[in-house]
């Protein structure tokens, strides 16, 4: 593994690519602003972290399957390539979404809710396993209180 220091000036730009890490430390007062983009060749990646953060139990940033929904919802406003490779991604998230679903209802899960993930706070609707954000659908448990507040209080222990 390589490791390499840069130091950013005023008006500068540093570009880090997919599966690389960076980390910034801010000295005296500053203002600090990041923009973050990607490219459309990076939506591969990102599925590809997600997958890789939730075997590790890592916490995700934010939602790959909610960014492709809305790029998919506001499919007029993308180029044909990246709308191309938005529907790609749509078709793959359709059929793992299929074939969990199919794995749950093997399992005797019958029942199901509507919850509105976008108006919970991300810490609320992170997986108790893998830690990914739940977008399409989660898995709850209809436990006494107490079991509740216990698989919190192990989530909370995985966090520290």
């Amino acid at each position: 593994m390589q490791i390499y220091k840069a130091v950013q000036e005023a008006g500068e730009f540093i570009v880090t690519f997919p599966r690389s890490y960076h980390s910034g430390f801010n000295q005296g007062f500053n203002f600090a602003e990041a923009v973050n983009f990607a490219t459309r060749d990076w939506l591969n990646l990102g599925r590809l972290s997600v997958a890789n953060y939730a075997l590790s139990n890592r916490f995700t940033v934010f939602s790959h399957d909610e960014l492709i929904c809305k790029m998919a919802d506001s499919y007029n406003r993308l180029d044909m390539q990246l709308a191309r490779e938005t529907y790609n991604d749509l078709l793959m998230m359709a059929k793992n979404e299929r074939e969990l679903r199919d794995r749950m209802n093997l399992m005797g899960i019958i029942s199901s809710e509507r919850y509105v993930f976008e108006t919970m706070g991300d810490d609320n609707r992170s997986c108790c396993r893998c830690n990914t954000t739940c977008f399409l659908s989660a898995l709850r448990c209809k436990c006494p209180d107490e079991t509740e507040a216990d698989q919190k209080d192990e989530k909370d222990k995985k966090r520290k």
